[in-house]
């Protein structure tokens, strides 16, 4: 496995501009000449952010044996801008080289079906360029891989919650964020048994004690048509439940907010919901957390299996793998330890590295 230290560069940072959109490329690690890893559109995405993403897409991968190395993306725009498209295009031509010989690159925050294939198409490539050369069983589209699941990173995140806390059946689950994760994760752990009593996008919460229904949420993003009593968004930190689950954003929960939580357990769902002093504070209260680099590996993992087998990986043994490992490092987070759970789960991965 790939393990780096804390202060190991990025093999690689390739920057772009394109009208006003502006773009990072990080290669964090590669394995056997591949990396893989998510592409976020964002008015406010910088340097900064895509390198700390592209080294926990590293470490996600490292709880799944490091199938392919970890990178990321990020294009600093708007998504629904007139003519990003073009600006996308023009980013992805000037990154040719790489997303052709050793990266393929996936959907992260603000990332459209459409706008990936604009990434890619504008290239005259297929998403999986880098290795549909080197074998012709490979499909053209990370969706054409055997074994895709709706929810994917929502399954990930239920069974790290059933980890935790033994069973759901019967318990109450608070989402913070009602995106493709947060409801991802809504239905999964609905069909688990748990009760999901408020949610919360960017406008409000929803607080319903009888738990959400799944039809409400199926098929949908955002928290409109769904029923129960409004509060203001932060309210579901409040919640005296059995687990919160953090699906907001990167960095989402600042140091005060985590003061304000009363859940038995939380589970990181985005990419970095904490920050490094909230993170510290839950530890310092004792509040079981989950981290992200195994709570939302699951859809990494799972992409990053198929392109290390070209696609040709069997599907329910691939899954019962990637389910084995987030129950095996969620307890490994979960144990005592001065130090916070994410921290206890890179040492745990460089130790085995070592002695692997």
């Amino acid at each position: 496995m790939i393990v780096p230290s804390i202060e190991a560069p990025p093999r690689r940072i390739l920057h772009a501009r394109a009208g006003d959109a502006e773009g990072w490329l990080v290669l964090d690690t590669l394995r056997d000449g591949l990396a893989f890893g998510g592409t976020r559109f964002s008015p406010f995405v910088d340097e900064a952010e895509v390198k700390g993403l592209a080294r926990a897409m590293t470490w996600k991968l490292a709880v799944h044996g490091q199938p392919v190395g970890g990178c990321k993306a990020g294009i600093r725009c708007r998504p629904s801008a007139p003519g990003v498209e073009h600006a996308v295009e023009e980013i992805a031509r000037q990154w040719s080289r790489t997303l052709e010989e050793d990266v393929v690159l996936g959907k992260d925050m603000g990332a459209s079906d459409a706008l990936i294939r604009t990434l890619h198409t504008g290239l005259g490539r297929s998403q999986l360029a880098a290795i549909a050369h080197k074998d012709p069983r490979c499909p053209l589209w990370l969706r054409e891989f055997a074994g895709y699941l709706p929810h994917m990173t929502g399954q990930g995140v239920a069974w790290a919650a059933e980890a935790a806390i033994d069973n759901l059946a019967g318990r109450t689950v608070a989402i913070q964020g009602a995106g493709a994760v947060g409801i991802g994760t809504a239905v999964r752990v609905i069909e688990r048994g748990a009760r999901v009593v408020a949610m919360s996008d960017i406008e409000r919460a929803v607080l319903c004690d009888d738990g959400i229904p799944i039809a409400t949420l199926t098929g949908k993003t955002g928290l409109a048509g769904v029923s129960g009593t409004r509060a203001p968004r932060e309210a579901v930190l409040g919640l005296a439940v059995d687990v919160l689950v953090l699906a907001a954003g990167s960095n989402a929960i600042a140091v005060g907010d985590a003061q304000a939580i009363r859940a038995g357990c939380v589970i990181e769902a985005a990419n970095f919901g904490l920050t490094d002093d909230a993170r510290r504070a839950l530890h310092a209260a004792r509040i079981p957390t989950v981290p992200d680099i195994v709570a939302s590996s699951s859809s990494a993992a799972f992409v990053a299996h198929q392109l290390r087998a070209a696609g040709q990986r069997e599907p329910a043994a691939m899954w019962n793998d990637i389910r084995d490992a987030i129950v095996y490092y969620t307890r490994v987070a979960l144990e005592p330890s001065s130090s916070t759970s994410r921290d206890v789960v890179a040492g745990r991965l460089r130790a085995e590295h070592r002695h692997g």
